[in-house]
């Protein structure tokens, strides 16, 4: 685990907000009357506190979670990277490249070239997967 790193990779749009329930980043956070959130991330109508998903955006959330990460015992074994779907060729990244395709929320969170989350970023689920991978769960 000394020499182990994990790549999280964050693919998103800089610019868009994600729907990741409301505006909560808790694990359990949803938004029951969310009916407008589409595939490229924007997000209308729903919740009673403004909307929803997260109003901020995919890269200040990306922002924050390698600042959340940087705080936790696995930082040194951890490299994050954001990767706007905009601005790239999506056939460099066949893991993500189906997803994406099949109309998965942004943002998709791969976490070693997996696919293990999608439509949000909850830094404790994230890190809990995170951990995991450190210990060979998914191996």
């Amino acid at each position: 685990m000394e020499n182990e790193v994990v790549l999280v990779e964050i693919f998103g749009v800089k610019e868009k907000a994600s729907c990741s329930g409301c505006s909560s980043k808790t694990e359990n956070s949803s938004c029951s009357s969310c009916s407008g959130c589409s595939s490229q991330g924007s997000c209308e109508g729903g919740c009673s506190s403004g909307g929803c998903g997260n109003s901020e955006s995919m890269y200040n959330q990306y922002e924050a979670f390698k600042e959340y990460i940087a705080k936790t015992d696995v930082a040194a074994n951890v490299e994050v990277q954001f990767i706007d779907v905009s601005e790239i060729d999506i056939n460099k990244y066949k893991y993500v490249e189906g997803a994406i395709g099949k109309k998965y929320m942004l943002p998709v969170v791969a976490i070693n070239e997996f696919i293990r989350f999608y439509g949000g970023m909850k830094d404790r689920l994230i890190y809990n997967a995170i951990k995991k991978e450190l210990n060979n769960i998914y191996m």
